[in-house]
């Protein structure tokens, strides 16, 4: 292990008791600068609880904690962090109604106060507003999710949200990066790519990560240059993954008993697993037009023979009076009609507001694939009530929900021509 100079992180004696419960009791080890490590250990062995500690959010009990060669003794959370530590959760926690983007100008330290005069200041968008920007661009870039700059944070898969939060824990310009579990509950294509990201990141910037994985398999052959092995609120062993893979006890540790023979995966790479991932993507400025277009359209084609979407809405018609007309009836024949009937007119309300939310999204460069869902389950509704309504009311054949028809292509124009991606984020 390197000098005290070198290391990015010291553990001395650190312990963390919950009353009785002795989460964390008394490790050791280090980090040294530019190093790529993996902490790794059965569930409940205290990681995440050392990770607590070590950030300041959790008091320890006992022991010592230095990053970059200081003391943490008495430090708060965001001291630590001025030292150059940043952090990510197992959870992660983006501002959901925000946009990728928009997430990540909110973490850089030193930024211009939100007051009235600074935003009138600031419309003039100074040097350092630019240039935060400009950061967070080049993270983007790095991590390779630039096509999803625009999306709203509530918009994103899992392994999306975990690459915008390591990129939002990178805009604080951290010098130790801890990451707990960034690939938990990730499919496998796009969690072999974080790892990817993270080892080129370490590589090519002198980054330190240190990285908690509760997946023995997955991190020993994912290029991590040392593995911390923790059991039972104690470091097992420090080494290697081919150290830890030949290591009995760890193996003892995480499939329990004495004398049971099982093998650690070799080094070699497994066989990916041919699996996709559906993304949501950014606005396609034509797919928007085409199904505003169309959806505009139904609202002026027949549902029932003889009303219109736009005749409801503009009270041109007598259709509130034959809806009422049935609903007060009670033949079973009036019961089938003033249902469909209702539902016609709830769908009549819904297409002028969904037509609005598309055009509002296509303004704001938002995706479409929410509202085209509604549009496709709205039509679907109307028409299957309107075969019901043929199957068991006698209905001529051309009171047929048409306009229906004429919606349900609008939606299924935004949203069947969403490719899907693979694990570079690349269309298939």
């Amino acid at each position: 292990m390197g000098n005290l100079s070198e290391l990015a992180l010291k553990l001395t004696g650190l312990v963390k008791h919950f009353g009785g419960i002795k989460a964390v009791d008394g490790i050791d080890f280090e980090v040294s600068r530019g190093e790529f490590v993996g902490l790794i250990g059965p569930n409940g062995c205290g990681k995440s609880t050392t990770f607590n500690a070590i950030s300041g959010l959790l008091e320890k009990s006992a022991g010592q904690v230095e990053v970059f060669g200081q003391s943490t003794e008495g430090m708060k959370p965001h001291q630590i962090h001025a030292l150059g530590l940043s952090r990510t959760f197992q959870n992660t926690r983006l501002w959901q109604e925000m946009t990728v983007i928009e997430n990540l100008l909110l973490p850089p330290r030193n930024q211009v106060g939100a007051t009235p005069l600074t935003s009138i200041l600031n419309t003039l968008q100074p040097r350092h507003e630019k240039a935060r920007l400009a950061k967070a661009w080049k993270v983007l870039e790095t991590l390779e999710i630039t096509h999803i700059a625009h999306l709203l944070a509530g918009e994103l898969s899992g392994g999306q949200s975990k690459l915008v939060d390591i990129g939002r824990a990178l805009m604080g310009e951290p010098e130790l990066l801890l990451l707990d579990e960034p690939v938990a509950g990730v499919a496998g294509p796009l969690a072999d790519s974080i790892f990817r990201h993270l080892r080129r990141l370490v590589d090519e910037t002198g980054i330190t990560v240190l990285i908690i994985e509760h997946n023995m398999n997955f991190i020993l052959r994912k290029g991590v240059d040392r593995v911390v092995v923790m059991n039972e609120g104690k470091v097992l062993m420090s080494g290697t993954p081919d150290e830890v893979r030949g290591n009995e006890a760890v193996v003892q540790a995480y499939l329990g008993g004495a004398g049971i023979e099982h093998e650690l995966p070799e080094s070699e790479e497994f066989e990916e697993i041919g699996e996709t991932i559906r993304h949501k993507r950014p606005l396609d400025i034509k797919r928007g037009v085409a199904g505003a277009l169309l959806l505009a359209l139904s609202m002026w084609i027949p549902n029932l023979g003889w009303i219109t979407t736009g005749g409801i809405l503009l009270g041109s018609s007598d259709f509130l009076s034959e809806l009422s007309a049935h609903t007060l009836a009670a033949g079973v024949d009036d019961m089938w009609a003033g249902l469909h009937m209702l539902i016609l007119l709830l769908y009549s309300l819904s297409q002028p507001i969904i037509l609005f939310s598309l055009i509002w999204c296509m303004s704001q460069g938002h995706s479409l694939d929410d509202d085209a869902e509604n549009i496709m389950l709205m039509s679907m509704i109307l028409i299957i009530s309107g075969i019901m309504l043929r199957l068991f009311n006698g209905v001529t054949e051309h009171e047929i929900p048409f306009g229906a028809f004429v919606a349900l292509v609008a939606g299924a124009v935004m949203y069947f021509d969403i490719p899907t991606l693979d694990d570079d984020g690349e269309e298939e």
